[in-house]
């Protein structure tokens, strides 16, 4: 049995009822019927990187499929901006996650201990990257919508630099609660 002060996760939001789930250190560590703790085993961070990649992925081919319907309807009119809108998230999000995932999957596997790649690591206030690179996908949506309308705007130059700041700032300031 543990001991720490640290609660057990309800077992029955679990399909299998017969193990008791308990997050200790950022380590996932089972507790079977009789009472005996196996070894850990995914650390928290590398589940937490293969969901944000496939988060990612998801809203790749979401915004593929968005582009290739617009194109469709869009009576031979066509813009770069929105047919490769897709390759933002795909290329900034799920590419450099999924990475991350798999090196922190090696290097657990080779030392015992759980890595992580060196672009995951630099990511200092991750809600602000995630913030640039959806600004960077909506920008060049509204860039494509507007070229296939027939239109401009100078407001859309607003986007690439909101996003690029974001994304820069993410990699220099660290959050408040997590200086020390």
């Amino acid at each position: 049995m543990f001991t720490s002060d640290t609660e057990y996760i309800d077992s029955s939001k679990y399909q299998d009822k017969k193990h008791k789930t308990l997050v200790l250190d950022s380590y996932e560590i089972i507790e079977d019927e009789e009472g005996v703790a196996s070894s850990h085993r995914v650390a928290v961070k590398e589940v937490r990187s293969l969901q944000t990649a496939v988060t990612y992925l998801i809203i790749s081919i979401a915004l593929m499929l968005f582009g290739a319907v617009y194109e469709y309807f869009g009576h031979g009119v066509f813009s770069f901006y929105m047919i490769y809108a897709f390759a933002i998230p795909l290329l900034g999000g799920a590419l450099p996650y999924m990475t991350d995932y798999i090196r922190r999957l090696r290097t657990a596997a080779s030392h015992g201990g759980s890595g992580g790649s060196k672009f995951t690591m630099l990511i200092r206030t991750p809600w602000m990257y995630h913030a640039g690179l959806a600004t960077l996908t909506v920008g060049s949506i509204m860039k494509g919508v507007l070229d296939i309308y027939g239109t401009t705007n100078s407001l859309t130059i607003a986007y690439p630099v909101a996003g690029a700041l974001l994304i820069a700032t993410s990699f220099l300031i660290k959050p408040k609660h997590c200086l020390s």
